[in-house]
């Protein structure tokens, strides 16, 4: 009869989190791709003086930017490579932790997780 309560007391930690992923990958997808089409929307044209100043004062940092790497190429190499250090660790790093999760000894990931004071359901 409790079919749905059976099926929430055998899910794993691996079951939860596919569930949580499964949930909320459309909606990351959707908010980058509306993201980004208001972000080219802000483009198209500014409202207002003042909004067009502060655009004016962005492009012009942007440009300097730009010069400060024509003119010195080893910086923007340097400035690359910084920027991509930081995901490359932080990959390696999740990475490294699924690697331990897999060799640990103990079975936690495969424990349900409802518990119901001194009784496990679903415990072998």
């Amino acid at each position: 009869m409790n079919v749905l309560g059976d099926v929430v007391r055998s899910m794993t930690i691996w079951n939860w989190l596919a569930l949580i992923a499964f949930i909320f990958f459309p909606l990351s997808a959707l908010n980058a791709f509306f993201g980004l089409r208001s972000r080219y929307r802000d483009w198209r044209g500014t409202k207002s003086k003042q909004a067009f100043e502060n655009r004016l004062k962005q492009l012009s940092e942007e440009l300097d930017i730009i010069e400060t790497f024509k003119n010195n190429i080893r910086g923007y190499f340097v400035w690359v490579l910084d920027a991509a250090i930081t995901p490359l660790k932080t990959f390696g790093l999740a990475f490294m932790l699924l690697l331990v999760a897999f060799l640990l000894p103990i079975d936690i990931f495969r424990t349900p997780i409802i518990y119901y004071g001194d009784e496990c359901f679903d415990c072998s």
